[in-house]
């Protein structure tokens, strides 16, 4: 495949991911808790997510620029945030994925949306990752970016709560990927209690192990067809 044509399959894809991302950031503001916005992002599937079309948009400039141009040059720290993003967006998806599937008989909202959001537009960043402007493979000590995120919203959620220590009290809302609550329980599994630091272990040691399994693909896919900062495009 010529590198024209490449360049135009990627910037196709990006435009229907961010399409349906519309969808997607729609209904992450649309049940913002305790009525505000950056309440958002202490649900770590939104978070994964608001990220996810941010570094999309950027990508998708830099597609159209390279059907200008023919080239372009991507930092290597726009590749190692967007590598940090795509495993985030892995663990969220595996989340949602089974809290969709262990909810499905409760489903307020039609079911093909929930799939299209859940589902569909973070395999298509996904797909999007590993098949187009890759650059260079990431380096060992570049899986300690897989943590960008989760340490983020670790130190979002402890920020918040001090500013406003009425919040830690979500009612029935709980979740097994919250760290507001020393007893963390899920609505998809009832009695669930796996505490602060367990599931800060789980969601760190996950994001390691994701991290790792993207570096040992892009090493046996990536062979040379990629200069550290250009697209491939």
């Amino acid at each position: 495949m010529s590198s024209r044509n490449r360049n135009g399959l990627a910037v196709l894809l990006r435009a229907f991911l961010l399409f349906f991302g519309y969808f997607t950031m729609e209904n992450v503001f649309a049940y913002s808790y305790w009525g505000a916005p950056i309440g958002t992002f202490l649900y770590f599937p939104s978070l994964s997510k608001t990220c996810m079309i941010a570094i999309t948009l950027v990508y998708f400039g830099l597609g159209f620029r390279t059907r200008i141009t023919g080239n372009t040059r991507i930092p290597r720290a726009l590749q190692i945030i967007r590598y940090s993003v795509v495993v985030a967006v892995t663990i969220s998806y595996i989340l949602d994925s089974c809290n969709f599937f262990l909810t499905l008989a409760y489903q307020q909202t039609p079911i093909w949306f929930n799939f299209l959001t859940r589902s569909v537009v973070p395999a298509l960043f996904i797909t999007d990752f590993l098949a187009f402007d890759r650059g260079e493979p990431m380096e060992k000590l570049d899986i300690v970016m897989a943590l960008a995120l989760p340490l983020f919203f670790l130190a979002y959620t402890f920020i918040y709560i001090m500013a406003d220590p009425l919040s830690m009290y979500l009612g029935d809302h709980l979740y097994y990927y919250f760290f507001t609550d020393l007893n963390i329980e899920s609505v998809a599994a009832p009695g669930l209690d796996l505490g602060v630091v367990w599931t800060g272990l789980i969601l760190f040691g996950s994001s390691l192990l994701v991290g790792a399994l993207y570096r040992f693909i892009q090493v046996k896919t990536i062979r040379g067809d990629g200069v550290e900062g250009r697209t491939e495009s």
